[in-house]
């Protein structure tokens, strides 16, 4: 090609190719999911990927529901606990005042 076109032409015919190449990104960008559309495999593959977004957020949906539940939960055991924590101060102090009368006694 260099021998009969000379350097000159011989470079400029892959850079006039590659500037023919130049707007193809743009119309790819601009009419690409037409293109995909009108492809039988790529319109399974545009309908798989959009059931698997809906899973997906039915999922999150499902995960936000979960979290709020173990919100819940985790207020109702903080209230347990500290009714527990109560109850066990009732007996204590219910337990000394035995222990008090018993050393009352023992000591008539």
């Amino acid at each position: 090609m260099y021998k009969n076109l000379g350097i000159h032409w011989a470079s400029s015919i892959p850079a006039f190719l590659a500037l023919m190449c130049v707007p193809f990104p743009f119309l790819f960008y601009k009419y690409g999911e037409a293109i995909r559309l009108k492809c039988k495999f790529a319109a399974e593959a545009a309908a798989a990927l959009e059931r698997m977004r809906t899973a997906n957020q039915v999922e999150e949906e499902e995960g936000q529901d979960i979290s709020e539940d173990d919100d819940r939960d985790a207020e109702k055991e903080e209230e347990k606990s500290e009714e527990t924590r109560r109850q066990d101060k009732e007996l204590e102090s219910e337990s000394s005042n035995e222990q008090g009368l018993d050393a009352g006694l023992r000591k008539r």
